[in-house]
């Protein structure tokens, strides 16, 4: 049995998100730099300090 998707999932914003991927991230493909395309999508520079923390490394006060 599959879950069923929040409502949060389910929104216009979904759909805004969607668009501004496809525009940033797929439609450039390989003509513009990987972090060039992160950068405009997600409107900040990528960052490891989620995925450290996540596998229970220590992370610096502050880190994004």
């Amino acid at each position: 049995m599959r879950p069923e998707p929040s409502s949060r999932l389910a929104g216009s914003d979904d759909q805004v998100v969607a668009a501004r991927f496809r525009r940033h991230v797929l439609a450039a493909g390989n003509t513009v730099d990987p972090a060039v395309a992160c950068r405009e999508f997600r409107g900040r520079d990528a960052g490891i300090a989620a995925l450290m923390r996540y596998r229970g490394f220590p992370v610096a006060a502050g880190s994004p």
